[in-house]
């Protein structure tokens, strides 16, 4: 017996595109900016291809999870602004700057370290500080945000260009989800 058995996903590209510009249309005059969400090799989809036929059809950004992934969207020619959502190590700080990808961090040490790395090569590292409304993975508590966001802005060779944060259960608990906006919003 096989492994696997004979299963595949067929993208229809033309809904992804359709999609992207309802997306657009739904923002009307609004100066919004449209993130694709391509982590995990764009969900089993294919990083690269559907990565780029997003960017092709007006989303302005591509969100992954790794630096390893912005890494081989950049090398495949992807220009637009390139996110890292999860935490990325120190040792990575060097290839997210050299990359040009923006980071979320949640804290001063990994600030400096990519401080440290824009540094090397005479550029600015592009941060968005992550704060932990309650989904309990990753970053900083909301009552030290506004100090850690005065202590990046304090780094030489750091942009801190946004500010973030992840709900926790959006579809199931609007409660909670308003809870987090609160949070978030203050």
């Amino acid at each position: 017996m096989r492994a696997y058995p004979r299963t595949w996903a067929e993208i229809n590209l033309a809904a992804v595109a359709h999609n992207i510009a309802c997306v657009r249309h739904k923002m009307g005059t609004a100066k919004v900016e449209i993130a694709l969400v391509a982590k995990a090799d764009a969900y089993g989809h294919g990083l690269v291809p559907i990565s780029r036929f997003a960017c092709q059809h007006g989303v302005d950004w591509v969100a992954v999870a790794t630096v390893q992934e912005g890494i081989a969207l950049r090398d495949a020619g992807i220009e637009k602004p390139i996110m890292v959502l999860s935490p990325i190590l120190p040792i990575e700080c060097d290839q997210a700057v050299f990359y040009n990808l923006d980071v979320l961090i949640e804290n001063i040490v990994m600030a400096r370290h990519l401080d440290a790395a824009a540094n090397k090569i005479g550029t600015v590292a592009r941060v968005h500080l992550e704060v932990d409304t309650g989904i309990h993975r990753f970053g900083c508590d909301p009552r030290e945000a506004a100090k850690l966001a005065r202590e990046i802005a304090g780094q030489k060779n750091i942009h801190l260009v946004g500010i973030a944060q992840h709900f926790a259960d959006s579809s199931t608990d609007p409660a909670f989800t308003q809870n987090q906006m609160e949070d978030f919003r203050k």
